[in-house]
């Protein structure tokens, strides 16, 4: 799994330099991803990763929500469930 995360961190990234998007997506019905794709009995597949030119090209650069980014200090904790970390 690491080597999987790794390569397709790497092809998104290859991707997104070129002006491409792409999606990763999570197989939950196994029949239907094996009809369409027609894939060996013996062979599996949990994971797609989809690529395609946006059909508005700012996409690829515009905050991924409105207002950017969450604030670091409100995501970051230390040791215990809810207790924020003090940020330098």
């Amino acid at each position: 799994m690491w080597d999987l995360g790794r390569a397709a961190q790497n092809m998104v990234l290859v991707a997104w330099n070129r002006g491409i998007g792409s999606v990763p997506a999570t197989v939950y019905d196994h029949d239907l991803c094996r009809e369409i794709l027609a894939y060996p009995p013996d062979r599996h597949c949990e994971y797609i990763l989809d690529f395609g030119h946006p059909a508005a090209t700012d996409t690829l650069t515009r905050p991924l929500r409105r207002g950017g980014r969450i604030a670091l200090e409100d995501i970051v904790f230390s040791e215990s469930w809810g207790q924020p970390y003090p940020l330098p």
